[in-house]
């Protein structure tokens, strides 16, 4: 039974962080054994006793009190003594473990809350606000995280686009830091190469974070919006190009998809269009295609597409032609 026990110990140990735990509310002892009802988590707490004592009576002692206690911490109801008993602080050695969870606590401690992410999910949104006046509903910009660490930053009023690899590393219970490997493209100026940067975030909620560089970020959970299939549904562009030599200028047009494989580009000339679409991540889809126009030769366009609902997100495109320069473009879209 000691074996066991030490390797459980060892175990939990290496895969665990200490923060700690203050019962609450019924809780059943058992030897070294408690059992939470409202949480439903049993615990096991590791060589130590603390000193409890009815307050009238002032007759300390560190028997357990097994059965069922109920706490108001420091006090306890405790139903196989008939009495309110009062706990003394155990001290920094009384280490407990949540068996369900494997995290290991300070026994009569208030609970650190834990608001970090383990990880930033593929399709995970994140709203980046780098002024003072920090304001849900103006937003500096829009960071899609995509599949493989790759991510799409766009700002609000689509004057830059950012595209490159981010990767996070929780390293506290409500800490962490983020590290970025990217290039952009920016309205007026073209392609712009940027150095790497990392910086340390620290949650304040389970979706709210603030940054060393000074922003305030909302994280959204990752939502199921990418369709499977654009066959029969129409998407109307509005955002901006930059194309080399030609400097930058206004994006628009319409994508009338008729079916899974051909369809019709509206814009400042009708083309038909040859595409393949393909859902990558519950936010995001790939899209490759082609057409021609006679003053612009062949036309080869790969989207990166992001969706920010069911009906309108964020694309970047890489448009080659064989007769002109090549292009990119970004905007807003809105699917019907």
């Amino acid at each position: 039974m000691k074996f066991k026990k030490i390797t459980l110990l060892a175990f939990l140990l290496i895969t665990s962080q200490v923060h700690a735990w203050q019962p609450s509310g019924w809780v059943y002892q058992m030897g070294d054994y408690q059992y939470e009802y409202e949480s439903g988590d049993w615990y096991w707490k590791m060589n130590w006793d603390f000193w409890h004592t009815n307050p009238g009576a002032e007759d300390w002692t560190k028997n357990s009190a097994n059965g069922w206690n109920y706490y108001t911490y420091p006090y306890f109801y405790s139903t196989s003594m008939g009495q309110w008993r009062f706990a003394s602080d155990p001290g920094s050695g009384a280490d407990i473990v949540n068996l369900n969870t494997g995290s290991w606590s300070k026994f009569g401690q208030e609970t650190q809350t834990a608001f970090a992410l383990n990880n930033l999910e593929a399709g995970t949104l994140v709203l980046v606000d780098s002024s003072e006046n920090y304001s849900l509903g103006l937003d500096d910009s829009i960071l899609f995280i995509g599949s493989l660490g790759n991510y799409l930053e766009i700002a609000e009023d689509l004057s830059w686009v950012d595209i490159g690899i981010i990767n996070y590393n929780k390293t506290g219970a409500n800490a962490g830091t983020i590290s970025q490997s990217y290039y952009g493209y920016v309205l007026f100026d073209g392609l712009e190469n940027y150095p790497d940067r990392s910086y340390s975030v620290n949650f304040t909620s389970e979706n709210r974070i603030t940054t060393s560089e000074g922003a305030i970020i909302e994280i959204q959970a990752a939502q199921d919006y990418a369709p499977t299939s654009l066959s029969g549904r129409t998407a109307f562009t509005n955002g901006y190009s930059y194309q080399t030599g030609m400097g930058t200028g206004v994006s628009a047009g319409s994508l009338v998809f008729n079916t899974a494989n051909n369809g019709t580009f509206y814009s400042t000339e009708n083309v038909s269009i040859s595409y393949n679409y393909a859902k990558i991540g519950p936010r995001e889809a790939r899209m490759d295609v082609t057409g021609s126009v006679p003053v612009y030769g062949t036309i080869s366009a790969s989207y990166t597409i992001h969706f920010l609902t069911e009906y309108r997100g964020y694309y970047l495109s890489n448009i080659t032609y064989s007769n002109a320069t090549s292009e990119v473009s970004w905007g807003t879209f809105t699917l019907e």
